[in-house]
């Protein structure tokens, strides 16, 4: 991603997924840049993402009702960028992980540190460093099943990196949900190859993605 500054408009339509993305074709550590508009609807994400055979990062931004990280575990919290994140690990099957920073404070505009989160990441058990071994990188809105839309301008800055701090989790007892325990949430992924987490809906059905994700949906 060379510096400047780039539109990115996206607008969906339940039931499909949708997603538009403004796509870095060098995957790298990065001072971003966003500002815009951000209609969630029901259930949407505008984040910071990459993907790799290995996994998947989120710092997410804004979203709507739906929060992705009930469908994971909370691993602790990072300030940074003048909120705290709480990071989650998800597992999409046996051996494909994500890791979520989800921002307390939503916002459609700001500056996102990258580097905050993917060190954060490497030093609580992500075994490959997103800003080398990832894929692509992407400032990204992607709607689930609702009806949203997003114009949010796109840049980079190279301005020296805020500190950040974290800690752990609160000491206090959690379940995550396996085959056996509670239903997904509405929107919560509900199967898939490897999966091991629930797999029926407290709300909507189990729907069929693909052979490695299934999710509630209306």
């Amino acid at each position: 991603m060379a510096a400047g500054f780039w539109p990115v408009s996206s607008f969906w339509r339940k039931p499909p997924l949708n997603s538009c993305a403004h796509v870095a074709h060098q995957t790298e550590n990065r001072t971003i840049t966003f500002s815009g508009s951000f209609n969630p609807g029901s259930n949407a994400y505008l984040s910071v993402y990459t993907w790799s055979g290995s996994g998947e990062t989120y710092i997410l931004e804004n979203f709507g009702p739906y929060n992705p990280g009930t469908g994971g575990t909370l691993i602790g919290t990072l300030d940074s960028d003048g909120s705290t994140y709480d990071i989650y690990k998800v597992y999409r099957s046996a051996t494909y992980i994500q890791y979520w920073s989800i921002r307390r404070q939503k916002r459609s505009s700001g500056t996102v540190t990258t580097s905050n989160h993917y060190n954060w990441y490497n030093a609580h058990g992500l075994v490959f460093n997103p800003s080398t071994n990832a894929t692509y990188q992407i400032v990204s809105t992607e709607g689930f099943g609702s009806t949203g839309s997003a114009t949010i301008t796109v840049g980079e800055t190279t301005a020296s990196s805020p500190t950040a701090s974290s800690s752990p989790p609160p000491a206090t007892s959690s379940s995550s949900g396996g085959g056996g325990g509670k239903c997904a949430a509405l929107y919560g992924q509900c199967g898939g190859q490897g999966f091991s987490g629930p797999t029926c809906c407290a709300a909507g059905t189990c729907t069929f993605s693909n052979n490695w994700y299934s999710q509630c949906l209306n």
